[in-house]
């Protein structure tokens, strides 16, 4: 069965309502892209096209398992109703001011990047014990 998205030409737009990570970018809210995937209640649709898809999405139905029995009840969830928004409202940001942050070029921390463990020596690959060696220990007077 073909999803709305496919029986349209219309290319899916949304308005991203919180930080989202799209491969291979890190979408602040706020930018509309074009976006084929499932989507969520992350995304405000801007067309008929993402309206259709998130209708589809929120409507999804799944067989509800007995969580007991671990067999089918016959009925049916909508996974993604819940996550529905009323009503989009912008978001509200509030700033924070940052204390401290780790420095990468800190030459007083005591942890080693993995570059410079493995650009570390190895003294020897031989993980055998060294050879018993018998000594005569002095004797006592």
């Amino acid at each position: 069965m073909p999803t709305p998205v496919q029986q349209t030409t219309q290319v899916p737009e949304y308005m991203v309502l919180t930080r989202s990570f799209f491969a291979p970018n890190l979408v602040e809210p706020g930018a509309v892209i074009r976006y084929k995937g499932p989507p969520g209640n992350h995304l405000r649709p801007l067309n008929a096209a993402a309206e259709a898809e998130m209708e589809a999405w929120y409507s999804h139905e799944v067989p509800e398992v007995d969580p007991l029995t671990k067999k089918l009840t016959g009925a049916m969830l909508k996974p993604h109703d819940g996550f529905r928004r009323r009503e989009y409202t912008e978001i509200e940001l509030h700033e924070a001011e940052v204390l401290s942050e780790p420095q990468p070029d800190d030459s007083s921390s005591d942890i080693q990047t993995l570059a410079e463990i493995m650009g570390a020596s190895r003294k020897s690959t031989n993980q055998r014990p060294g050879p018993v060696i018998d000594i005569p220990l002095p004797k006592a007077e």
